[in-house]
């Protein structure tokens, strides 16, 4: 049986052993967050698409890039990526878009194939609709077309096409 000192400093013992448990798992609890709160950072800092685009067109709306190494041709078409980075959100909400074009050269007209709309800059962000149906060839001497900064892109991966 203990005695009044000895229950006394029991309890201190006790006591001071959870205090230790608790600055343990606090620690602990910490440096889990901060890894997981580093990891998600990381995780969504980095764009959707890990495209290397390059700027080929400047408009009031904003810029318009293309990703070199998706230019390809296949059965007399050339197909090739574009972004187009807003200055402004549309009316739903998407700051960028990402679309897969297919191209016919001798003829100046393109078709967006596959279109992507994205809630941050250059492709980042959530994913807010994909078209990938109805498409249309449009013609790239269509002053909306040139107003988009787009018939720079096709003129481009035609030009560079043709010296390949």
């Amino acid at each position: 049986m203990l005695s009044g000192r000895g229950f006394a400093r029991e309890i201190k013992k006790t006591i001071e052993k959870l205090k230790n448990t608790e600055q343990g798992v606090e620690m602990k609890m910490k440096r889990i967050l901060s890894l997981s709160l580093l990891f998600f950072i990381i995780l969504f800092s980095f764009p959707v698409y890990s495209s290397d685009w390059t700027a080929v067109s400047k408009t009031d709306r904003g810029i318009v890039y293309i990703d070199e190494a998706s230019i390809s041709k296949k059965s007399g078409y050339v197909y090739y990526k574009t972004l187009s980075n807003n200055k402004k959100r549309t009316n739903e909400g998407a700051l960028s878009l990402i679309m897969l074009n297919k191209a016919d050269c001798n003829k100046f007209k393109f078709m967006p194939f596959i279109l992507e709309f994205y809630e941050g800059s250059m492709g980042s962000g959530k994913l807010l609709g994909r078209v990938d149906e109805g498409a249309q060839w449009l013609s790239v001497k269509t002053p909306y077309v040139s107003k988009m900064g787009i018939g720079s892109a096709f003129k481009l991966v035609c030009s560079y096409m043709e010296n390949r």
